[in-house]
């Protein structure tokens, strides 16, 4: 955390919990996998892992075998995103309440 920010424990311990939560992933993977029917006749099924990478969709074929892993690490990477989105909140929150801000303007009233 910010050395300047002095949050409440409570609040310093949730951050030091989802810390501790990114340490613990394992390997992570944007994307999606879909198994496409092959044509008639053929009896096993076979597998795309489609992801954007530079605005660009870009599909690999998969084995079976690694489908399980792929779809382990997308579901990974679905944690870090939580992870992640939950310490950008914390922060913003922390930061608000621990520095100064700019003075604020009384109203007018309205007459």
């Amino acid at each position: 955390m910010n050395a300047d920010a002095n949050p409440s424990p409570a609040l310093r311990q949730r951050y030091e919990q989802l810390k501790q939560q990114l340490l613990a992933l394992g390997w992570v993977c944007q994307g999606s996998v879909v198994e496409v029917a092959r044509p008639q006749g053929e009896a096993r099924p076979y597998y795309r892992w489609t992801r954007k990478e530079d605005q660009k969709t870009v599909t690999v074929a998969l084995s079976a075998s690694q489908v399980k892993v792929f779809r382990r690490a997308m579901k990974q990477h679905r944690k870090l995103q939580t992870i992640i989105r939950q310490m950008r909140q914390l922060s913003a929150q922390v930061l608000l309440e621990t520095t100064a801000g700019v003075p604020r303007r009384k109203r007018k009233k309205s007459s």
